[in-house]
């Protein structure tokens, strides 16, 4: 026979004698000595190291010492066992951390701000049925991205508890294989509105502006071609899921005139591109501003009279290019009056104009902007 030593939680040692084959025998007088009576009552647990155990914890030391273990010491079991997938419903302030399991899905579709206050490392793995919008804190409620998060029905997130109610978003898979939304692109040919997707915060933008019309041409005369619209191209991340943003496409620039200006809100812009000069010299493009990568819209061509073997010959200034438009090409021509060509999409700018020596000739316009939004 051997015996084996217990330590209940009031620290006093109780020696209990086993059988032969090493098994516990049933409580007696004989077999169980030093055991206070206060810690035997008929019809109840009998002591608080085993009401604890039956509510769900253990308090143990994990060092093995001897000694009685510590308030901080306690294991909560609800966490340490696979238990089912319990429901908790949305609200501002969402009730994961006393959830009866570590697998919480959460129903509803009320904003999420926070989660309750509970010690700190728990963690809590979490399945939304809907959508709903995580509202980010850079103490209380972090998140991937430092931004709000809209989460659609399938997602799961993994979340550990930082105390004093702080909790960090550790893990995110969306249902999509993609955090927040679906990639997607808006083309913008005329000045309109951008309305900021659900689950989106951040975009590409792409802005052109319109191309630079090219004067008239009198008798005699020749007149150079506009100059194509600036570029911009920036990555924005200041934005909220149904938000807006203001676009701008900068129309195409009259005949002899400048093209207007495109935009995205106030985060990026591209310049027209300048009118064609009248008296044939060539004309530079329009800039773009505030992007990451800012461009000049190609140049628009000189146009000159020139004689070859006692012919008069004309050479047309091209329209300048852009980032979507490849601009128009220099041509030759008798003495003939050549009225311009329009310039080509998107922001080129107007050909020049010839006029010979009994008539003159029409300028053209310049070619309309556009912005592009991708995310």
């Amino acid at each position: 026979m051997s015996y084996d030593n217990i330590i209940p939680t009031n620290g006093s040692s109780q020696l209990v004698q086993t059988d032969a084959s090493g098994a516990l025998p049933a409580l007696s007088a004989a077999n169980l000595t030093n055991l206070p009576g206060a810690n035997l009552v008929p019809g109840s647990v009998a002591n608080a190291a085993l009401a604890a155990m039956a509510a769900g914890t253990i308090k143990g030391n994990l060092s093995g010492s001897p000694a009685t273990p510590a308030d901080n010491a306690l294991i909560d079991t609800r966490n340490a066992l696979d238990l089912p997938r319990v429901d908790v419903a949305s609200a501002a302030t969402t009730a994961i951390g006393a959830a009866s399991s570590a697998y919480v899905r959460i129903t509803g579709t009320t904003t999420i701000t926070a989660f309750d206050n509970v010690a700190a490392g728990l963690r809590r793995l979490v399945l939304f049925q809907n959508a709903l919008t995580l509202t980010y804190n850079a103490t209380s409620l972090i998140l991937p991205g430092a931004a709000n998060l809209v989460t659609q029905p399938g997602d799961v997130a993994e979340f550990v508890s930082e105390g004093s109610g702080n909790w960090r978003c550790v893990t995110y898979l969306a249902a999509t294989g993609q955090v927040g939304a679906t990639g997607g692109v808006q083309v913008f040919t005329a000045s309109g509105t951008f309305t900021v997707p659900p689950g989106v915060y951040a975009v590409n933008a792409e802005v052109v502006g319109g191309g630079g019309g090219s004067p008239n041409a009198s008798v005699n005369q020749v007149t150079g071609g506009g100059g194509g619209g600036g570029y911009a191209c920036k990555l924005v991340t200041e934005l909220t899921p149904g938000g807006t943003v203001a676009v701008t496409v900068g129309a195409g620039g009259a005949v002899g005139g400048t093209g207007g200006t495109s935009s995205f809100g106030s985060f990026c812009s591209a310049f027209g591109g300048p009118g064609g000069s009248s008296t044939g010299g060539a004309t530079g493009g329009g800039s773009g501003s505030g992007g990451d990568v800012n461009g000049f819209g190609g140049w628009g061509g000189s146009s000159f009279f020139l004689s070859a073997s006692g012919a008069v010959l004309a050479l047309v200034g091209a329209g300048g290019g852009t980032q979507y438009s490849q601009g128009l090409p220099s041509e030759f021509f008798g003495n003939v009056a050549v009225p311009a060509n329009g310039g080509m999409l998107y922001g080129g700018g107007a050909g020049g104009a010839v006029g010979n020596g009994s008539s003159g000739a029409n300028g053209a316009v310049g070619a309309d902007g556009i912005v592009i939004v991708r995310w």
